[in-house]
């Protein structure tokens, strides 16, 4: 299943260790993703109410005496799938690549080195796959050198070849990232 909204289930990677205030869970990205991903308080609330209408998140109204109540966010089994789902899908193309892939990187390294390695592996067999394609189509067709389609395409090689060719020279250094979990307890 490609979820059709990335990169935002990154957001339900941070109800995956306990429950959370919208706000805190903005301030998590925040202080978490916010090199990466950039995401606005009222964007976010927005998310988590897509989030609830497809019974990823779930919601409980916390009163408080002398403050306005708060929502208290709990990620359901369907969204521990859903964010599963995700992590383990490969970012397509450089746009979705410069965001995403970092942010599965991210939580995958809670999961330790096998999963940071699989999550490699699978960009690299992604971006591969799709170069092979391009090639081929470039091969096949009849436009010309100078076709604004031919020169699209030959854009895109060179993308997902610089990609491939970064994810092989940076290996070893993503691999050894320390965890995700580690990092939050830092700050």
């Amino acid at each position: 299943m490609r979820l059709d909204i990335s990169p935002e289930p990154a957001a339900l990677g941070f109800l995956l260790e306990s429950p959370l205030h919208g706000y805190d869970l903005y301030k998590q990205v925040q202080s978490q993703l916010g090199p990466v991903w950039r995401i606005g308080l009222s964007r976010l609330y927005a998310l988590v109410k897509t989030f609830e209408t497809r019974g990823w998140v779930e919601s409980q109204i916390h009163l408080q005496a002398a403050r306005p109540s708060q929502k208290v966010l709990t990620i359901t089994p369907a969204g521990r799938q859903a964010f599963a789902d995700w992590l383990e899908q490969p970012a397509r193309g450089l746009r979705e690549f410069r965001v995403d892939f970092f942010l599965r990187l991210y939580f995958a390294r809670s999961g330790g080195r096998a999963a940071v390695e699989h999550l490699i592996t699978a960009q690299l067999t992604a971006c591969e796959r799709e170069l092979a394609g391009l090639q081929a189509w470039c091969a096949e067709s009849d436009v010309t050198a100078g076709d604004l389609g031919q020169l699209a395409h030959n854009f895109r090689i060179e993308q997902l070849t610089g990609i491939i060719r970064w994810l092989n020279q940076h290996h070893s250094q993503l691999v050894s990232l320390p965890s995700a979990t580690a990092s939050r307890k830092k700050k």
